[in-house]
């Protein structure tokens, strides 16, 4: 599972953000992380920045590998 996580995000969102990533720690699900600092909620359609592009390609390569590798 991957997951973007925006910097400027709302606490009481940011909140729910960290319970889910230990409850996956917890259940012994690998969540990788793909923080971007200065991003808000929405960044990836919101923001078109260099950290958005950034975190955009990084996960369009996660799913590019998680597929090739089947």
């Amino acid at each position: 599972m991957l997951l973007t996580r925006d910097g400027r995000e709302q606490p009481a969102v940011a909140a729910t953000v960290a319970t889910f990533l230990a409850a996956a720690e917890v259940a012994g699900r690998p969540v990788e992380v793909i923080d971007v600092p200065a991003g808000r909620h929405g960044f990836d359609s919101l923001d078109h920045d260099v950290g958005s592009r950034t975190a955009v390609e990084a996960a369009l390569d996660w799913v590019s590998g998680k597929i090739r590798a089947g």
